[in-house]
């Protein structure tokens, strides 16, 4: 197969490597030599591999293109032949496999650590259904009126999107090292005028990142014209000069008193300019326009997201503390619910897996038997993991042998 240049460095880059590449631009065939060329050439042992995917039969199918090309190596490597020949029969029992599977392995071999059973039951997706359905009955036969539960009735609407709600707060929760602790934060921020400054100051923040972004690609424009158009020259500078004055400010009322006047800083521009034989480039002034439309489009947006004034996004965080906590302490409740069906039938959900593997990994001498064992760790699709996955795979990575 020819590599392009851009993928043969991802194919012999040495420490840690993230490809970043359209869908169907040969990634999985990267990874595929990648690995391949560490067993051919660095004398890489299978065992010494893992390999994470999301699918079981992505993992089988990165099995085959592994054996398959080892195969085709050994056909033509000499001295070399018998041990890839013996590499490519031992890929059938490598570390190949999705995360959740990889997970379910330390669980079974660790779980005296945790006082768990090693026969535990992984739930399918068809019980999974059962039993969150079974803990959601539970939680709102206990709910009344006057409770939390009633609050969230009267706020977000009827029972389908009161569990709409429950369900998609225990999803996220569910892909977090630790729920618990993201909860305790985040429901923090609401609680104090601290806490509402900083998420506040945050949106800001933010904010000022997306203005930075558009103010720089006009800067871009601005300075490839030719300094003969003073005109057009001096028309965008008041503009970005403007601009940069609200990205100085770094908290939300500074910030919002620079932004809403920006948007009545940008006259008419004209790329006409008297006195010159000279005409303005029009494929120059299409880009300039462009960028320009975009500020300014981006501007109207960020002036509707900070319409409010401080005092009135307080007084609507207040309101939303309320709704906030109640749908914290009923998912809470949900889970706990949840968990004791679990608990009580020895069974287990993928994120049980992940987070039971990470309290397993956090025993340092576990970690580094890990550690020791993988010389090179890939990951396909790395885009789709979560902070759970990323976190397990962090605590027994080299530092220098994720791909």
């Amino acid at each position: 197969m020819g590599w392009t240049d851009e993928q043969l460095d991802a194919i012999r880059s040495e420490g840690n490597v993230i490809v970043s590449a359209a869908a169907g631009s040969g990634k999985t065939a990267v990874l595929t030599e990648r690995v391949c060329r560490l067993i051919s050439e660095e004398n890489v042992r299978v065992e010494e591999l893992l390999v994470l995917t999301f699918t079981r039969a992505t993992a089988a199918e990165m099995k085959n293109r592994i054996r398959s090309r080892l195969v085709e190596t050994a056909q033509s490597s000499g001295p070399e032949r018998d041990r890839l020949y013996a590499a490519a029969a031992a890929v059938g029992q490598a570390s190949i496999s999705t995360i959740d599977a990889f997970c379910a392995g330390i669980v079974r071999r660790h779980a005296h650590t945790l006082s768990l059973s090693p026969a535990m039951r992984i739930l399918d997706e068809g019980d999974l259904a059962e039993w969150r359905e079974r803990a959601l009955r539970d939680v709102f036969l206990r709910g009344s009126p006057d409770t939390e539960l009633g609050l969230l009735y009267d706020r977000i609407g009827g029972t389908n999107s009161v569990r709409n709600a429950i369900l998609r707060l225990n999803g996220f929760l569910d892909s977090l090292p630790d729920p618990d602790r993201w909860l305790e934060t985040s429901l923090s921020r609401y609680a104090s005028p601290e806490g509402r400054g900083s998420y506040m100051n945050a949106a800001a923040a933010a904010a000022g990142d997306r203005l930075r972004e558009l103010t720089r690609a006009l800067e871009n424009e601005r300075n490839r014209i030719d300094p003969c158009f003073e005109g057009v020259l001096a028309r965008l500078d008041d503009e970005l000069s403007a601009c940069r004055g609200a990205l100085l400010q770094k908290e939300y009322a500074p910030f919002r008193e620079a932004l809403l006047p920006l948007r009545s800083r940008f006259a008419r521009l004209s790329f006409r300019n008297k006195g010159l034989k000279k005409e303005f480039d029009p494929d120059e002034a299409e880009r300039i326009k462009a960028a320009r439309n975009a500020l300014k489009d981006g501007i109207d947006s960020l002036t509707e997201e900070f319409r409010h004034t401080p005092e009135e996004e307080y007084a609507a965080m207040d309101r939303s503390a309320q709704v906030l906590c109640a749908l914290a302490n009923v998912t809470t409740a949900f889970r706990a619910a949840f968990s004791e069906l679990k608990r009580k039938n020895n069974a287990m959900d993928y994120p049980d897996l992940g987070r039971f593997s990470l309290k397993i990994l956090e025993d340092e001498r576990i970690a580094e038997e890990y550690r020791n064992r993988y010389r090179f760790i890939a990951v396909d699709e790395y885009q789709d993991t979560n902070r759970l996955n990323d976190a397990i795979i962090t605590r027994f990575s080299r530092g220098n042998n994720l791909f």
